[in-house]
Formats: C-alpha cells, sequence, structure tokens
C-alpha cells in the first residue's frame, strides 16, 4: 500500500507524518481514523483497516505519529513526558486535518480524532 506525507509544525520545527487514505473515493460515507498507540505504525496495522473500511463502507485514514513508521524520527536527546501521546494526537489531527481537508475538501467531513479506532458513522 501507497503512503503519502504531510509536513506539520511541531515545537519549534517542522516534522513529517506518514500516512494512507483508505476508500477516498467513497467520499459521502463515514470516516474512520486509525490512531496507533505508543507501539505502532502504518506498516504495523497491515491490512485490518482496509478489511475493516471494506467491511463497513467507510472511508479510513491511517497515520504513523511522529517518531514511530516512516515518521520523523524522534531524537535520542528528546524527552516525551507521560502525556506524549495525547499531545501528540492533539496536535496531529489539529494540523493534519487542515492539510488533509484542503488536499481533499469534497471527501472530507468533520469527525473528531480520538481513541484508536474512531469516526462513528453519521447519521
Amino acid at each position: 500500500m501507497h503512503s503519502d506525507w504531510v509536513d506539520i509544525p511541531f515545537d519549534a520545527r517542522r516534522i513529517r507524518i506518514e500516512y494512507q487514505w483508505l476508500r477516498p473515493e467513497r467520499a459521502q460515507r463515514p470516516l474512520v481514523v486509525f490512531l496507533h498507540e505508543g507501539l505502532g505504525s502504518v506498516s504495523m496495522w497491515r491490512d485490518f483497516p482496509r478489511s475493516f473500511c471494506e467491511a463497513g463502507d467507510f472511508r479510513g485514514l491511517v497515520f504513523s505519529r511522529y517518531g514511530y513508521g516512516r515518521s520523523t524520527p524522534r531524537p535520542h536527546d528528546e524527552k516525551w513526558g507521560v502525556d506524549f501521546m495525547h499531545r501528540q494526537r492533539a496536535r496531529h489531527c489539529q494540523h493534519c486535518s487542515m492539510h488533509w481537508i484542503s488536499a481533499r475538501a469534497a471527501a472530507m467531513e468533520s469527525h473528531g480524532c480520538s481513541g484508536t479506532a474512531t469516526g462513528a458513522p453519521s447519521r
């Protein structure tokens, strides 16, 4: 599966985030955002997101957090607090969604980012 990247601001620098769209042509279907925990990445999800989206007729967005997968690696001397996943999620979703919305305005719906696999269907 093909990955893309988006450059976003993070603290005092720019970082690169790896992501994959699943079924983007299904613009009218609900969007599921797949977030991995501390030991994961786009590649570690394997076929689960695609299978899940096909079975539920969803679109999907999978990405590797900063420091994971093929996203920008964490410098060895950078310390992360116990809340690093929450801070990353908030920043990634805020900045990445602006990029993804502008890149695919017709394909995006407004959904929150929380949990490991989120994005309840719109009704």
